[in-house]
């Protein structure tokens, strides 16, 4: 009768533990109270600067500040109006959406019952779908999730932060933010591409041998960059190579975000990181540091699946992906939705118990 009891018990405590076991889903929405924003001044060009959020700070329910990044494209709305950052009020009741650790979607609230939009303009911003390969018109994925199809005019000016340019600067993937005449209307007036500038100059990866949260710099060993289809050293053997991190460069271990405060507990580990050119220098503005096995990949992908993060190949099944995957299209960062059944895409991945989880995602088209 005991062991009958005790055998019970054991089975009972294994399923407990399964129930406790995370599993893949959304993040909730962050309420809480309005605090304060800061700003930062970004140089453009030589001659120019422009002034931008940074962070949000919010209280919670419990009366703790919280500081969140802020997306450049993020959607600002005060009872479900379009608003810039000075429409929120110190003590007005917020929701944040975040992703990649940024905020994507702002909503304040003031109690009051809203009336309509705007009927002489509305800015729509969200995720760059779908693009018609004739270019009549592409499918937007608003910041709720919902997708709506907006078509162009002939007279539809397209820009990005260096200027005009045409619909062959649209990739999909990207950040957007649309003007169209008035609320419901289809077709756009303006075009705008909010992370243009993100254009990726190389993928590289070696051993660190400082990691400095105070200089703001990564010093590398080693170190190897991707191209041709192949990993190829950039510097001599067992040189040292150092790149200058940009402001907003997050830094993963595996799947965990790391605040720099742990960055020298990372020296000697091995990195896989993406920069960018900045006046004529290249910037790291991801850094991936190897938990696992590494595991390079390259085949066509045959499914994916956005809400359980993972993607299928064609030969190596499953692959998983988490908020610090990086997706590359078209040389530029791109969100995980423009990734696509028929891809062939070069993938940097760790592998744990049978598990492989992506930690850049290529896509090579």
């Amino acid at each position: 009768m005991l062991k009958r009891f005790s055998f019970c018990m054991v089975i009972v405590l294994f399923i407990a533990g399964l129930a406790l076991v995370p599993t893949a889903k959304a993040s909730a929405p962050v309420k809480g109270t309005f605090e304060n924003v800061t700003y930062e001044d970004v140089q453009l060009d030589q001659n120019r600067t422009e002034r931008r959020l940074k962070e949000l700070i919010i209280k919670n329910a419990e009366g703790r500040t919280i500081t969140l990044n802020i997306d450049t494209s993020a959607q600002l709305t005060v009872d479900s109006r379009p608003v810039t950052i000075d429409a929120f009020k110190l003590g007005m009741e917020v929701e944040v959406d975040v992703s990649h650790n940024r905020v994507r979607n702002l909503r304040g609230k003031t109690g009051i019952i809203s009336g309509q939009l705007d009927e002489q303009g509305r800015i729509i911003i969200g995720t760059l779908h779908y693009l018609d390969e004739h270019g009549r018109y592409i499918i937007l994925e608003q910041n709720t999730g919902k997708l709506e199809k907006y078509f162009f005019r002939p007279t539809t000016q397209i820009r990005a932060y260096y200027g005009n340019t045409d619909k062959g600067a649209l990739v999909e993937g990207s950040r957007v933010k649309l003007t169209i005449h008035r609320a419901g209307a289809i077709h756009m007036d303006k075009v705008e591409i909010l992370d243009a500038e993100k254009e990726v100059e190389s993928i590289r990866k070696g051993n660190i041998q400082l990691l400095n949260s105070v200089t703001g710099k990564i010093t590398i060993r080693d170190g190897r960059k991707y191209e041709a289809n192949s990993w190829r050293y950039w510097s001599y053997y067992n040189s040292n190579s150092s790149f200058q991190l940009s402001k907003e460069a997050d830094v993963y271990f595996g799947n965990e975000l790391i605040n720099k405060s742990q960055y020298r507990y990372y020296n000697k580990y091995n990195a896989f990181f993406i920069t960018t050119m900045h006046f004529n220098k290249e910037i790291v503005e991801h850094v991936i540091i190897q938990k696992y096995t590494e595991k390079n990949l390259r085949e066509k992908i045959t499914s994916i699946n956005t809400e359980q993060s993972f993607f299928e190949l064609q030969s190596s099944g499953k692959v998983y992906f988490h908020e610090g995957t990086i997706f590359i299209r078209n040389k530029r960062i791109v969100d995980p939705i423009s990734i696509t059944k028929g891809d062939t895409a070069f993938i940097i991945a760790e592998t744990n118990y049978g598990r492989t989880n992506a930690s850049i995602v290529y896509i090579i088209n």
